[in-house]
């Protein structure tokens, strides 16, 4: 099998895994679960699983400044979290997921400044279009006469920049640190999340339910997967493919899903919003 054909299957994998990872969520949601401790028990299982993947007879030595970017990375993915898991009870999955996909546009900068990939003018247009849609999924002048925060108006654009942000210290391990070391780096990250979400759960407290346990290891078990097949594609195929693909892809079974499965409607500000977001990446993902 070719590097091409490798890092698309790697690609089609990470889909399915990210989807999935959004849908465990609305699932957890619909079951009352808390999301706070199955997100906990997400990160916990995903360090062990990592820690059980790592081909520790062949791992080469990390340097300091890879095991700093995978540890705040790490923290990058439980914030992004927390402000899904706020998100999700506001606003349903399509939103926010929608914010996390449209991040794709985030890591295409330092790609294509530090990297010398080619961001074409079709492609710049797909950047502003994701602009428009982060805008335009945000809650709405008039959302906090219906007991909407300011807070709320800051969660879309946050989880944008979080979600960006853990995209280009992906791309950035696939540039800078060699093929053995990404397992170990994969495990630094989810430690960090998982350390950090025991600290949180000591807090906001444990899962008292089975299901609770089983959604969480399920959630991890989805995040690693979904970690370790990207990091392979963006080993094997540009970022400027990569990210779009996974994010069009994933955001559309993930829309169809909450619609079909939770009759998920929205005001036609965030369709509109969610619209302009899937036309983005298409445009990123165009050569």
């Amino acid at each position: 099998m070719s590097d091409a054909s490798t890092g698309l299957l790697a690609l089609a994998l990470a889909v399915i895994f990210a989807s999935a990872f959004s849908l465990i969520m609305k699932f957890s949601q619909e079951k009352q679960y808390s999301v706070l401790a199955v997100g906990g028990v997400n990160y916990i299982a995903a360090a062990i699983a990592a820690a059980l993947l790592v081909p520790w007879e062949h791992v080469t030595s990390v340097s300091s400044g890879m095991c700093l970017l995978a540890a705040v990375s790490g923290i990058g993915y439980l914030v992004t979290y927390l402000l899904l898991a706020h998100a999700l009870r506001r606003r349903g999955i399509t939103v926010p997921t929608a914010a996390v996909q449209v991040a794709m546009v985030v890591p295409l900068v330092p790609s294509v400044l530090l990297w010398h990939e080619h961001l074409a003018a079709v492609q710049a247009t797909g950047v502003l279009f994701a602009v428009a849609a982060i805008l335009l999924l945000a809650p709405p002048g008039g959302a906090r006469a219906a007991g909407i925060s300011r807070w709320a108006y800051l969660v879309v654009p946050m989880i944008f920049l979080t979600s960006g942000a853990t995209r280009v210290a992906q791309k950035a391990v696939t540039e800078f640190a060699p093929d053995g070391q990404q397992p170990v780096l994969a495990l630094i990250w989810f430690a960090t999340a998982g350390i950090f979400s025991v600290g949180m759960m000591q807090v906001t407290g444990w899962p008292t339910r089975a299901g609770e346990w089983i959604a969480g290891v399920c959630l991890g078990g989805t995040n690693l997967g979904c970690l370790v097949f990207l990091l392979q594609a963006l080993s094997l195929l540009p970022a400027v493919v990569a990210f779009p693909a996974l994010s069009s892809l994933s955001l559309v079974i993930v829309s169809a899903a909450a619609f079909l499965l939770w009759n998920e409607r929205h005001a036609w500000r965030a369709c509109v919003g969610i619209v302009m977001g899937i036309l983005s990446v298409v445009l990123v993902s165009l050569r």
